[in-house]
Formats: C-alpha cells, sequence, structure tokens
C-alpha cells in the first residue's frame, strides 16, 4: 500500500483489508518486520496503562478490555490478559483472529476473537456493531 489520502471511509478500510490479507499472521508481521521489539512495546505500554487502573475517580476497573486491531493477539496475550479479566479482540482479518486461537493458548479462554464487536463486556445489552463504526461517541457497555 502506498502513501496516499483516503477521503473515502470505504475505501480506506477496503485498502486496509487487502492490506493485512497480505501480512502473515506473526509477530513480525504485526509489527511490519520488527518483532525484535515488542517486549520494549509491550512493557511501555503497560506503564502508561497502569496509571489509569484500579478503582475510583478517574481511574477504570480491569475487569475487561476491547483489542481493537488485535491481530494475532500479541496485546491481548502479553499486556491486556495479564491485567483484566476478560478481553474481547476486534480485528478486520480473520485470519488473524483465527491464528490468535491457538498463539493466546490456554489463557485464551478469557479473550474473545471476533472481526465484528459482539462483546462479551456487554452480552448482557446485545452490544453488536461491525469494528468500522465504533468511534469516540460509542457507548461503552460496562460489565455489572
Amino acid at each position: 500500500m502506498t502513501s496516499e489520502v483516503i477521503e473515502d471511509e470505504k475505501q480506506f478500510y477496503s485498502k486496509a483489508k487487502t492490506y493485512w490479507k497480505e501480512v502473515p499472521p506473526t509477530v513480525d508481521g504485526m509489527l511490519g518486520g520488527y518483532g525484535h521489539i515488542s517486549s520494549i512495546d509491550i512493557n511501555s505500554s503497560r506503564k502508561f496503562l497502569q496509571r489509569f487502573l484500579r478503582e475510583g475517580p478517574n481511574k477504570t476497573g480491569t475487569s475487561c478490555a476491547l483489542d481493537c486491531g488485535a491481530g494475532i493477539g500479541r496485546i491481548t496475550k502479553r499486556l491486556l490478559l495479564p491485567l483484566f479479566g476478560v478481553v474481547d479482540m476486534v480485528d478486520v482479518t480473520e485470519d488473524f483472529l483465527v491464528k490468535a486461537k491457538t498463539y493466546l493458548g490456554e489463557e485464551g479462554k478469557r479473550a474473545t476473537p471476533t472481526s465484528t464487536w459482539l462483546s462479551s463486556c456487554g452480552a448482557a445489552s446485545g452490544a453488536c456493531a461491525p469494528m468500522a463504526s465504533l468511534s469516540s461517541k460509542t457507548t461503552w457497555p460496562r460489565r455489572a
């Protein structure tokens, strides 16, 4: 995929889907050939996230997380599952989500990979939407 301005949302997601179909379902593939930086990325992200976790004002709980663009589950496995009770994984590339089931191993029982967002966090409310429809205005369901 070349660097170009894509003004149409459908075109943007179509091109992204085409691009990711050509990427191998590996850590190296998820990081564009830079798989060796995965630990640095995870450790920095963990430090960042821990500032927002816990209970209380301006904090988020640790019952549930949503991994958008989850790929094979690199972030879910090494960052989110150790910090959250369950993780919903969303990705546009079905092959990545299939690979995620084996990549996550036993801990994968607490993760739900899907190409559309059918949230285990919001299953009681029936929250379901295509990934492209998620926005900053999306009302996130809370686990009771």
